[in-house]
């Protein structure tokens, strides 16, 4: 299952499952304590939609949401640009492209977390 929208109340995400279901798409509403993966930087954030990973496309489509966008996984946020401290700092340069050079690394200018991506 992948998560479709990190909504702030369970009325936010009925009225969203509500709008898939409408579709034919089955949605899954769990709260922040359902989901174990997750900690605790989501406080704001309690419920989140989820969907079986063949509806997924679908969803996003219906949601008008782009399915290839990078979120924050502390908040939520899809307002996430490259990290660019780690292009003045020589030794962080030199982890970056010696040691992990998949991983693509994101700040989000929302709650300023860092974090990496593997590309």
């Amino acid at each position: 299952m992948k998560t479709i929208a990190i909504c702030r109340d369970t009325i936010e995400a009925d009225i969203i499952r509500c709008r898939l279901a409408e579709c034919g798409i089955t949605a899954r509403v769990l709260q922040r304590s359902e989901v174990s993966y997750l900690s605790s930087y989501l406080e704001a954030y309690s419920t989140f939609l989820m969907v079986e990973d063949e509806d997924y496309i679908k969803a996003c489509e219906i949601l008008d949401i782009k399915p290839d966008i990078i979120r924050c996984p502390h908040c939520g946020s899809s307002d996430v640009t490259e990290d660019a401290s780690y292009n003045r700092n020589i030794l962080k340069r030199w982890m970056r492209y010696i040691l992990h050079p998949s991983r693509l690394y994101l700040r989000c200018n929302r709650c300023l977390c860092t974090f990496y991506k593997e590309s």
